[in-house]
């Protein structure tokens, strides 16, 4: 497919349809597009990849420590979205920024 360019130096510019995109970066390069169900932290990877023989009593109470802080910032999310039926004049967001970028699949936030 060809389009102008807008300020003429290039009159006519190939352009790639989506199924073209997806097929190269699929096939070629072997990146696939997806969006998880749900984020994952590097903290929990981190320490689930860990093999089990190699987790030390530090690294099993910085997680006990990072998922009760986890829990705790849930539940502050569940008594904020509580707090708007409660009064209407308040109004509670939360966005999960991932839905709208288009980055390629990875198990960890880092590869975003």
């Amino acid at each position: 497919m060809q389009k102008q360019a807008a300020d003429d130096t290039q009159p006519n510019i190939s352009v790639a349809s989506q199924s073209v995109f997806e097929r190269i970066f699929r096939d070629e390069f072997n990146i696939g597009f997806h969006c998880p169900k749900k984020d994952k932290c590097n903290e929990c990877e981190k320490f689930k990849n860990t093999p089990t023989e190699m987790h030390s009593d530090e690294m099993k109470q910085e997680y006990e420590q990072h998922q009760l802080e986890k829990n705790a910032t849930y539940e502050e999310h569940k008594r904020d979205q509580e707090l708007r039926n409660e009064n209407r004049d308040v109004l509670c967001a939360s966005f999960d920024m991932q839905k709208v970028l288009n980055t390629p699949y990875g198990n960890s936030v880092l590869l975003f």
